[in-house]
């Protein structure tokens, strides 16, 4: 009888917390991640120092110089432009600009690594 009694308490109990849980999980809601404005900035600087790095080790060489350094330019510039929106509307939100500063950004890390 107290078997009976103890197996059929385990059980509401077990039904319970797993009522419990699958609610919890169907309520949860994802936390939106904020990416920090200065993301495009320190990803320039990384890519910024791949390309010098190439051009120390050989990978590049210097005939490309000029075509690196106008995309270097392009990506560095597009940075800026992205830096300067965030701080004039005083928001971390993706804009126009970040999308630009990401492509110069891609454009410039897939000519070093090609």
């Amino acid at each position: 009888m107290r078997l009976a009694l103890f197996c059929r308490k385990v059980t509401h109990l077990a039904a319970a917390l797993f009522l419990t849980f699958s609610m919890g999980c169907a309520t949860l809601q994802p936390t939106p991640t904020i990416t920090s404005p200065n993301a495009p900035l320190y990803t320039y600087l990384i890519i910024h120092g791949i390309a010098r790095g190439a051009f120390i080790t050989g990978k590049l060489h210097s005939n490309e110089l000029d075509h690196v350094i106008a995309l270097d330019h392009t990506a560095r510039q597009t940075v800026e432009n992205a830096l300067q929106a965030h701080h004039q509307n005083h928001n971390s939100t993706p804009s126009a600009n970040d999308a630009q500063a990401t492509r110069a950004l891609s454009d410039l890390l897939s000519y070093i690594e090609r």
